[in-house]
């Protein structure tokens, strides 16, 4: 069997909207695997078409580098396509490939069941790492905690948490995902769900019929699809 190792180390919206092209490749009979960062290993546990590997690895195979920063930044910028547009199009054999992410390996419990969060509960996902626009999370979670109706958590990992409690904020007001299928499936089966331009976004594309966003402003790294209830939010 032959064997194609894709790169791209970080971050995980990146991660993630690397997964089409392996469910491409791995549809004709190609062992994928996504070199990238421990931290997103566990993501493959919700896919059944590509394995991680560490960066420094020895598997062998066609080694595709996908990754813009640091070397094709400019270039990317100059071009005014969209990551998906841009990244996509490096691969010949990618044209008119299906883009959806698709995690089919994902538990169809519900996050209630597992005891993630309580039913009907809306989620506002604020942080985020890597945008062009960063907003003010707590004005972002006024501005959402207004829009939907209790109850409301706000998703955060342990080091976002631990920065807002020692600001005042309550411990309970927030939720934070063990590992990345947890985080799909809070972000799936959440009543609402209000993102900025980050990773959570990528996620409720591929698993929500709506979620609310906050564009980042810059329309060539927009995540807005169809499914996108734009909120027009001042930075």
């Amino acid at each position: 069997m032959k064997t194609v190792v894709l790169v791209y180390h970080e971050r995980l919206g990146d991660v993630l909207r690397c997964l089409p092209i392996a469910r491409h490749l791995a549809a004709d009979g190609v062992e994928v695997l996504i070199e990238c960062m421990p931290q997103y290993h566990s993501l493959f546990d919700a896919v059944s078409y590509a394995a991680p590997v560490e960066p420094r690895h020895n598997a062998k195979g066609r080694r595709i580098d996908l990754q813009i920063w640091p070397n094709r930044y400019a270039d990317f910028r100059a071009s005014g396509k969209s990551w998906e547009d841009y990244v996509y199009g490096l691969l010949p054999e990618c044209a008119g490939m299906d883009r959806r992410i698709v995690f089919d390996k994902l538990s169809a419990r519900s996050a209630v069941d597992y005891v993630i969060m309580g039913p009907q509960t809306a989620i506002v996902s604020p942080f985020g790492y890597s945008q062009t626009v960063k907003y003010n999370p707590a004005l972002v979670c006024q501005y959402a905690f207004g829009q939907f109706k209790a109850p409301m958590r706000i998703l955060a990992d342990p080091q976002q948490v631990e920065a807002c409690v020692w600001r005042g904020w309550s411990e309970s007001l927030f939720i934070t995902a063990k590992n990345i299928p947890e985080l799909i499936r809070i972000l799936r089966d959440a009543r609402e769900v209000m993102t900025i331009n980050s990773a959570p976004a990528i996620i409720c594309d591929a698993v929500r019929e709506r979620y609310y966003h906050i564009p980042s402003g810059t329309p060539q790294d927009d995540t807005i699809t169809p499914k996108s209830v734009v909120v027009t939010f001042g930075a």
